[in-house]
């Protein structure tokens, strides 16, 4: 029995070197293995980092141009409008005139104003007296108090003298 034993106790630390040597072994390959993996799993993630970041920029290109043509359009826009308040404000400033020279006529006791039509230039600040009137002389009154009351507008006097019957 003790040749028993001793054997074993010979054999048994080689048995198990042995298996821990396997053991090892396997631990290594294992961890190979598992490296492999993570690189794979790297080169993975990596490809899709690539991609998202082409689709990300691809994008932002695509917004960059969107934005450009909107802030032409709106260039556009506030150019029209500007152009849109001008031609107000000179329609505005016609109106003004017209009604001024209007009142004042009408109120004129040297003129019959029934005959007299005003109105203003297309391109502004010319502010027409057209119509009949009966003599030389409310045709010269009627220029005379279009011009004071027409501040800073021209007048062009186109009334004609029609006698009256």
């Amino acid at each position: 029995m003790r040749r028993r034993g001793l054997a074993l106790a010979l054999v048994l630390p080689l048995a198990l070197s042995a298996g821990c040597r396997r053991t090892a072994d396997g631990a290594r390959e294992d961890a190979k293995k598992a490296a492999r993996e993570a690189e794979e799993a790297a080169r993975d993630a990596a490809r899709e980092a690539e991609k998202a970041a082409r689709e990300t920029e691809k994008a932002a290109h695509e917004a960059r141009k969107e934005i450009r043509e909107a802030m032409g359009e709106a260039r556009g826009a506030a150019r029209e409008a500007r152009s849109a308040v001008r031609e107000a404000g000179r329609d505005v400033r016609d109106a003004k005139q017209i009604l001024d020279v209007r009142a004042a006529l009408a109120l004129s006791q040297d003129v019959t104003s029934s005959g007299i039509t005003v109105r203003a230039s297309e391109e502004g600040r010319t502010l027409f007296l057209e119509g009949t009137v009966p003599t030389a002389a409310e045709k010269a009154t009627a220029e005379r108090i279009a011009r004071e009351k027409a501040d800073g507008y021209r007048v062009s006097n186109r009334l004609r003298v029609v006698a009256a019957r």
